[in-house]
């Protein structure tokens, strides 16, 4: 699906690749892609409205930006199939890297951050996988689809609607020429509803002396009570929390 408008340039195309296993996508487009205040781009997506709680994740394989800088190619969740609509997302790029893209205001201009790829190598064939808990989204990267690490700061897009939420896949080519066509080949695609914990962990007092640990502010914290840190810890986990404001 053709998200945006082309201006009359040809949108792209997306198709399986016949026979391959695991199954392979491969999209094209010429459209600018998920910049500025609307995006134009293609767009193989499903619809994941009412999931609050899940996971989605694919394998970029490949990707062919033709030397522009800003071409992209990835996944993404998106708040509706509107070209102005907040989203979440996480990107190959043609000069970049691996980003997380987002626009987290409707109608607003789009972040990027170039985020470090701890696994390995920032080009194809790469992993990404973007964990939705309610309003927080988490980033991950992986160079096995095994073992995964984080991939810059978690975000939050406060009172996400989830009732015209879609997510998958998508390829924009920085441009709105059709001689600068963009394309990418994707596997591993999945996505998945999932049950988070919602228990806290059971905490206590921080120790004190008893193990040399004490909790306390240090310097002019100010007289509000947001501004002032604590520590609680976890017994059952073995785990310290602390915070500070």
């Amino acid at each position: 699906t053709a998200v945006g408008s082309y201006d009359g340039v040809t949108p792209g195309s997306a198709f399986r690749v016949a026979g391959s296993s695991p199954r392979v996508i491969h999209i094209t487009s010429t459209a600018y892609g998920p910049w500025n205040q609307a995006d134009r781009m293609q767009f193989v997506h499903d619809d994941l409205s009412g999931m609050d709680n899940m996971v989605i994740q694919v394998r970029v394989v490949d990707f062919v930006g033709q030397g522009r800088r800003w071409a992209t190619a990835g996944l993404v969740i998106r708040e509706s199939m509107d070209p102005g609509a907040r989203y979440v997302g996480l990107a190959v790029s043609d000069s970049y890297g691996a980003l997380l893209i987002g626009r987290y205001t409707t109608d607003s201009s789009v972040s990027t951050n170039h985020g470090v790829v701890v696994t390995g190598d920032e080009d194809p064939p790469i992993w990404f996988r973007i964990v939705k808990s309610g309003d927080l989204f988490r980033f991950f990267t992986s160079v096995d689809g095994t073992e995964w690490a984080q991939f810059e700061e978690p975000k939050v897009l406060e009172t996400m609607d989830t009732t015209s939420m879609v997510g998958g896949l998508f390829v924009g080519s920085y441009s709105s020429s059709y001689g600068h066509m963009t394309e990418a080949a994707f596997d591993g695609y999945t996505y998945e509803a999932v049950d988070f914990p919602t228990a806290a962990p059971t905490t206590t007092t921080a120790p004190t002396t008893t193990t040399g640990v004490v909790s306390a502010d240090i310097g002019d914290v100010g007289s509000y009570e947001r501004n002032r840190g604590n520590a609680t810890y976890a017994a059952n986990r073995d785990v310290y929390f602390v915070t500070g404001g």
